[in-house]
């Protein structure tokens, strides 16, 4: 890939519980698919796919949104 994105990353947020929603939502099928995947498939149109993750999928969310954010950016290359 040859574009000004191609050297950068992206972690994708989808490991929460969904405590107000009731359920895991990044789950929920929307338009024929996961809502997780229309952030990820945005992602790696802009840029490799190696350099996005997506914390709930990819690897474990944490104990809070900044904890997850962290094992994201840990997981970039």
């Amino acid at each position: 890939m040859d574009n000004k994105y191609a050297s950068m990353g992206a972690v994708i947020l989808a490991g929460g519980m969904g405590a107000r929603y009731g359920g895991k939502k990044q789950d929920v099928i929307f338009r024929g698919k996961p809502l997780w995947r229309y952030p990820y498939d945005l992602a790696i149109s802009l840029m490799h796919r190696h350099n996005v993750v997506v914390v709930g999928k990819d690897v474990e969310s944490g104990e809070t949104r900044s904890a997850s954010l962290v094992n994201g950016l840990k997981a970039l290359p």
